[in-house]
């Protein structure tokens, strides 16, 4: 696993104010010096600001938590451009990471994502609002009745999910009918079926279940590394350790696990809470023939001392 700041740095002249455009070339070449000197990736835009277009986009690589990063960031402290960086995280996996973790989080993202629907709720599906944290608002929504859906809206898909929304519900996985078979004959353990109640026209019913997960893992390892944002609330959950890296588990904590399970830690989206879905290398290989596509990280495992 390699963890990598893809960072951008802009210099304008307007916005910073230099006496001279001669006085801003001067310190651009600095920089492009400094850049230089530590051997840094780098893309600039344009090569050569001029009067009439006088700004300047660095956009560079470095190694998350290097002697690297920590040098070019003293640097940028220094020549008052530190707030002017903007970092996005981006971690990249190795095959055998991938192929040899026991369980692999599993993110549905927009391609599976219901869009531009009417929810559960407005067709009849009962939640109750629970406040989680009265500090950030957060509050979760528990599902007391069937799930109420318009089936039609699976269309071609085996599995959608249907994100959970501060004002409506909480999440839902629909799957149709012939995954849950598949389910049923590969023996896939971790999950109980529901049957989502069609609401709509009777021959556009496609015959659905909802996929609720009924195992829990235990919580998170101490050793995992998370980074909190400033919107995140420290009172009832600490955000970060599931926003932007893979799961840590401690060996021990991966003595026991099903097909589908879900994290002990929740991540907040818009002050809805959800947990993280981990699955099997036998669910991937299995929605990698039926050309079902989610986004997986492995799981990291932390070995006793």
């Amino acid at each position: 696993m390699k963890v990598l700041y893809l960072g951008s740095l802009m210099l304008d002249y307007e916005q910073n104010k230099f006496k001279s455009f001669k006085n801003y070339i001067e310190f651009k070449e600095k920089v492009d010096y400094i850049f230089e000197e530590y051997n840094v990736e780098l893309e600039k835009t344009p090569e050569k600001p001029t009067l009439e277009d006088s700004y300047l986009f660095y956009n560079f690589i470095l190694e998350y938590e290097s002697k690297k990063y920590y040098e070019i960031m003293k640097i940028m402290e220094e020549l008052r451009l530190i707030d002017q960086v903007v970092f996005r995280l981006e971690i990249n996996y190795t095959k055998k990471e991938m192929e040899q973790a026991p369980l692999l989080s599993m993110a549905t993202y927009y391609n599976f994502y219901a869009t531009n629907i009417k929810f559960p709720s407005e067709f009849g599906t009962e939640y109750e609002k629970v406040l989680v944290c009265s500090k950030c608002g957060s509050i979760v929504y528990k599902q007391i009745s069937n799930l109420y859906w318009n089936t039609a809206q699976m269309k071609k898909k085996l599995l959608l999910e249907i994100p959970a929304n501060f004002y409506n519900g909480s999440h839902a996985i629909i799957i149709t009918e012939r995954l849950a078979n598949i389910f049923k004959e590969q023996g896939i353990t971790g999950y109980s079926l529901e049957p989502v109640i069609h609401v709509g026209k009777k021959d556009k019913e496609i015959k659905c279940f909802q996929m609720i997960i009924n195992h829990t893992m235990p919580p998170l390892s101490e050793k995992m590394p998370y980074i909190i944002d400033e919107d995140d609330c420290l009172v009832c959950t600490k955000k970060g350790r599931i926003k932007f890296f893979p799961p840590y588990y401690d060996e021990a904590s991966l003595s026991h696990y099903e097909d589908f399970n879900l994290s002990h830690e929740e991540n907040i989206g818009k002050k809805s809470r959800q947990s993280l879905v981990l699955v099997s290398q036998r669910v991937k290989h299995l929605f990698d023939t039926l050309k079902i596509k989610p986004v997986y990280k492995p799981v990291v495992i932390v070995k006793e001392e």
